[in-house]
C-alpha cells in the first residue's frame, strides 16, 4: 500500500459537485466527461509530477522533493483548479510553491502569487518559495513565458531543447528577500 505524498486541504463544505450547463442547451457533462485542467495531477494525485520534479530538482535546494500539503487557491466557474499552494519537504528544509494554470496567468497574477509563496513561506520557516507555470498543452506556453519575465524582469524565459527534447528552466527571481524565489515554467504533462 502507498501512502500519497500529500494531505488535501479544501474549503468546502461538502464533496457534492454539481455539472456544470453547457450553455441553455440543459446539456451537463460529468467530471469524467468534462477536459482536465492543466492543475489535474497537482491537485488528484498522490506526488509532485515528474515534470515539476525534474525540474524542481536541478538545484540541489531541491533534492528530495516530496508534497506535505496542498490548497486550492483559485477556482474557475465550473470548480476546476486554476491555481494552487503546496507546502513542500526538501533535503534542506521547507519549501512554499504556488502553482498556476497557464491559461489563467498574468503579470500582476503572477507577482500576487509570488507575495503569496513568500508570506507562505515565512509563516511555516520555509527556506525557498517557488511559482511554477503549468502548461495545459505543447503550444510552447507563449503568453505564459511572456507573464513570467514581465512579472520577474526576465528576458528570456524558456525551455532547453536537447537532443530534441525539452528542458524547464528554473530561474532565480533576484528579488533581495530572506526567503529566495524560484520560477518555472513548466512543460505540458503528458497523460
Amino acid at each position: 500500500m502507498q501512502i500519497p505524498d500529500y494531505l488535501m486541504v479544501s474549503e468546502q463544505a461538502t464533496s457534492t459537485r454539481l455539472a456544470p450547463l453547457i450553455g441553455e442547451t440543459g446539456f451537463s457533462f460529468k467530471d469524467r466527461d468534462r477536459p482536465g485542467s492543466a492543475l489535474t495531477p497537482w491537485m488528484h494525485a498522490g506526488t509532485i509530477p515528474p515534470t515539476a520534479r525534474a525540474v524542481l530538482q536541478t538545484n540541489g535546494q531541491f533534492e528530495g522533493l516530496t508534497g506535505l500539503l496542498r490548497v486550492p487557491t483559485e477556482a474557475d466557474t465550473f470548480g476546476r483548479c486554476r491555481a494552487g499552494w503546496i507546502l513542500g519537504r526538501t533535503a534542506y528544509g521547507l519549501t512554499s510553491i504556488v502553482v498556476r494554470d497557464d491559461h489563467h496567468c498574468s503579470a500582476e497574477g503572477l507577482l500576487d502569487d509570488a507575495s503569496f509563496a513568500v508570506t507562505q513561506a515565512g509563516r511555516y520557516c520555509a527556506t525557498s518559495a517557488v511559482i511554477l507555470v503549468q502548461q495545459s498543452d505543447s503550444n510552447g506556453g507563449r503568453k505564459a513565458r511572456a507573464a513570467l519575465g514581465n512579472a520577474f524582469i526576465a528576458s528570456d524565459v524558456r525551455a532547453d531543447v536537447r537532443v530534441d527534447v525539452r528542458v524547464d528552466v528554473l530561474y532565480e527571481a533576484g528579488f533581495d528577500a530572506a526567503i529566495p524565489l524560484w520560477f518555472a515554467c513548466l512543460s505540458a504533462v503528458v497523460r
